[in-house]
């Protein structure tokens, strides 16, 4: 187990990429509130903690690639489509890579104050057929 105080002070990147992680439990990212970036590609994701969106407010940085995130599996986290919405609170989050998940569609108000310094958001390889009910991507973008 991990000591909280050794975790808080852990900053940087946490890479746990192809360990066939399922989930992880809600008490775990709130021990590393410091991260810039947390790597979970090429995992069995089907779920995120809901603990997510404040957890980590310096994250600048989230791969969760191939792994088998849905839009409502997304929809799960609190504030992920609301307009201020999700990771807007740290205003730090500059590349989202949900590549090679099952997404549908990407179910975010992205025209207001939704991700303000994103720079790379990478959907590719998901099952999303249209974005004609997108509003506006971000002008960070």
């Amino acid at each position: 187990r991990l000591s909280p105080s050794i975790a808080s002070g852990i900053t940087g990147q946490l890479v746990l990429d192809s360990n066939q992680i399922q989930s992880l439990p809600e008490d775990f990212l709130p021990l590393l509130p410091n991260l810039s970036g947390i790597s979970l590609k090429k995992n069995a994701l089907s779920d995120l903690p809901r603990s997510l969106q404040k957890s980590c407010p310096k994250l600048k940085e989230l791969n969760l690639a191939n792994n088998h995130l849905t839009t409502e599996s997304l929809l799960r986290i609190p504030g992920f489509i609301a307009t201020t919405s999700f990771f807007a609170s740290s205003q730090s989050l500059r590349q989202l890579n949900l590549s090679s998940n099952r997404l549908e569609g990407f179910p975010v108000d992205m025209s207001t104050t939704g991700f303000p310094t994103l720079q790379v958001l990478n959907l590719s390889n998901n099952r999303i057929r249209t974005v004609s009910d997108w509003k506006q991507l971000p002008s960070s973008l």
